[in-house]
């Protein structure tokens, strides 16, 4: 967090652009400890960022999850992790990024932005990722992100030992368990966590 431009940015709102210089509000805290009353409205809104690269996913993943809200995001990050943010299944780069984005919604590179119009050049390159929610999921997202971790945690075995789920499990779901984790969509994993559950629920009955 940068308290010096935080201390700086309301005078130079009112100084560069007097007209909305009263619509505008800084709050200066980290973005994965913010919270709806924070912001003190409950109307959709759009998040526009040069997010710190470092942090950039945790960071977008905890005000999806944490702003129901925050239908869009327009967002520049390193061109490593916007690639893995919006890989196709079964590609090199699809992976848990991929995978836990698309549970809230869609995410496209709209440009490639190269380091040399940053000062100083930094060693990497950038993208602009576009993202629009679509509200197709309403529960089981923690179990759900669970099974995705797992199973990425070890991308190189198949699912049946990955996951170390009953095989049963995986033919109700009509998933071959000799698939690698980048074979699946958010929509298989999810299938996979509710069949769990039930599974569950009926060895404990």
């Amino acid at each position: 967090m940068d308290s010096r431009l935080a201390a700086a940015l309301p005078g130079t709102v009112k100084e560069l652009c007097p007209g909305a210089s009263g619509d505008f509000s800084c709050i200066h805290k980290d973005a994965l400890k913010l919270k709806p009353e924070d912001l003190g409205w409950e109307e959709e809104f759009s998040l526009v960022s040069n997010l710190p690269y470092s942090a950039a996913v945790p960071i977008i993943l905890h005000l999806l999850s944490s702003f129901p809200a925050l239908s869009s995001f327009l967002v520049l990050v390193q061109k490593e992790v916007g690639e893995r943010m919006c890989a196709k299944k079964g590609g090199k780069n699809y992976g848990i990024p991929t995978l836990k984005l698309s549970w809230f919604g869609k995410a496209k590179i709209l440009e490639k932005v190269p380091r040399t119009v940053f000062w100083p050049v930094p060693h990497v390159d950038s993208v602009l990722v576009e993202f629009k929610r679509d509200q197709k999921f309403q529960d089981m997202r923690e179990e759900t992100f669970e099974l995705v971790d797992k199973a990425f945690n070890s991308r190189r075995k198949a699912l049946k030992n990955s996951l170390s789920i009953e095989g049963s499990i995986l033919e109700k779901a009509k998933i071959d368990p000799l698939l690698r984790p980048e074979s699946l969509s958010i929509c298989d994993f999810k299938r996979i966590a509710e069949l769990s559950c039930q599974s569950g629920i009926q060895t404990a009955m």
